[in-house]
């Protein structure tokens, strides 16, 4: 695909995109991002493999009534179930336009066929938005699919038009759970009192992917899942937040990053150390907040990679303390000058430095959300693989998502060794 020009850009930017990439990178299957146990029906990839190797179609517009898909969250889990969760939309409106639900597909043979579109977010004639997921491991031995999204009224005032604190009109965040790989879903949860600041307005998850913390602290336990988000007040204007739980999700904290930026939608990471990282949007580069008590307290911003105000992913690939010869995190970025030329870069210090950049997919390119592992075996050998997913529809009032499968080996320039 020919990356278009300047005016062809302008032309089709907002109306041949929606979904946007979902880049799944394949980590080792220990943390907070990755199942439990390895998934069995993965065909192996090696590093001779193209880069992008496999393809296939998840959403399309048009399908299942619904004429945009956009907003994306893919986890996979222990089993080897891949869940893609995103937005389903009647237009190219954001929220508050009306009737946009969260919708998934579940695929149990890595990516290469998906099941009937679910509806597991339903507002009604509102919006339901913004999903986060995260495979969580239990105390039981048993694992858990949490689903994140926020729930908001339609307003012809669009996206910002909503009054602050709890009751009819604002608002609301929701929690649902499975205990079966996605096949079925519990009833709805208001976890709005435990996580909104009263003095907000826009209340949003992620979008993208949740965590449960690796390692943790001194002051903050490993294992717990923390959630990240955006807000709108009329105090500060947009910041960003965590929610997080030390008790498999029955009770919710939450923390708001320093006054003094505008930041909004976010991803987190736990770094080897135990500390988290929060990588924000932002106008012209992103900012990265750090706590070292697990979400309770951040410091002050640093500027993380250029590019445009875009939702993007930041992961753990790989840690020394799994075992790994060398530590890596995976960011996803697009052009710096608007939203295309997906790439993946690489850093190898805990997100100090970002280099190695990959391009995946040339042109058009929207919302990229999380890595989600997979890790395939064959006889004893075990194989790195990564899963993308990605919107390209220039000139079409169609959008459509891909899901394409990575050799993680292949996302580096040079040969895959420390």
């Amino acid at each position: 695909m020919t990356r278009p020009s300047a005016g062809a850009r302008a032309a089709t930017a907002g109306v041949a995109v929606a979904l946007g990439a979902l880049m799944a990178a394949c980590a080792p299957n220990t943390g907070p991002a990755g199942p439990a146990a390895p998934g069995e029906r993965c065909t192996t990839l090696g590093p001779e493999d193209p880069f992008v190797a496999e393809q296939r179609t998840i959403f399309l517009g048009g399908d299942g009534s619904y004429p945009i898909y956009r907003i994306p969250s893919v986890v996979t889990t222990g089993s080897g179930v891949v869940l893609t969760f995103t937005e389903a939309r009647p237009s190219t409106a954001d929220p508050g336009s009306g009737r946009i639900d969260v919708v998934v597909r579940r695929s149990d043979d890595c990516g290469r066929s998906w099941g009937s579109l679910t509806v597991v977010g339903d507002a009604g004639d509102d919006d339901a938005h913004n999903p986060t997921a995260v495979v969580v491991p239990l105390a039981d031995g048993g694992e858990r699919v949490m689903l994140f999204y926020g729930q908001r009224p339609r307003s012809a005032g669009g996206e910002f038009d909503l009054p602050a604190g709890f009751g009819p009109g604002t608002a609301t965040m929701w929690m649902r759970t499975s205990d079966d790989d996605g096949a079925t879903w519990t009833a709805p949860r208001d976890i709005t009192a435990q996580v909104k600041d009263p003095t907000w307005r826009v209340a949003s998850f992620g979008p993208g992917r949740a965590i449960v913390t690796r390692w943790g602290t001194p002051s903050a336990p490993p294992q717990r899942i923390v959630v990240p988000g955006w807000f709108s007040s009329d105090a500060r204007g947009t910041g960003s937040f965590v929610a997080w739980s030390d008790d498999e999700g029955r009770s919710w904290h939450g923390s708001s990053t320093p006054a003094g930026v505008a930041t909004d939608e976010s991803q987190v990471v736990e770094t080897t150390d135990g500390s988290l990282l929060l990588d924000t949007r932002a106008e012209g580069f992103r900012r990265v907040y750090r706590s070292v008590d697990g979400g309770a307290t951040w410091g002050s911003p640093t500027a993380g990679l250029t590019m445009p105000p875009v939702m993007s992913s930041l992961s753990r690939d790989r840690a020394v303390r799994d075992g790994d010869a060398f530590d890596r995190l995976l960011h996803t970025s697009i052009a710096r000058d608007g939203r295309f030329d997906l790439r993946v870069l690489s850093s190898r210090d805990e997100g100090v430095t970002w280099d190695r950049s990959r391009l995946l997919v040339p042109g058009i390119a929207q919302y990229f959300g999380p890595h989600a592992p997979l890790t395939a075996r064959s006889g004893s050998s075990t194989s790195r693989r990564a899963c993308a997913t990605t919107g390209t529809a220039p000139g079409s009032a169609g959008r459509s998502g891909f899901f394409d499968s990575i050799p993680t080996g292949s996302i580096l320039t040079e040969p895959d060794t420390a």
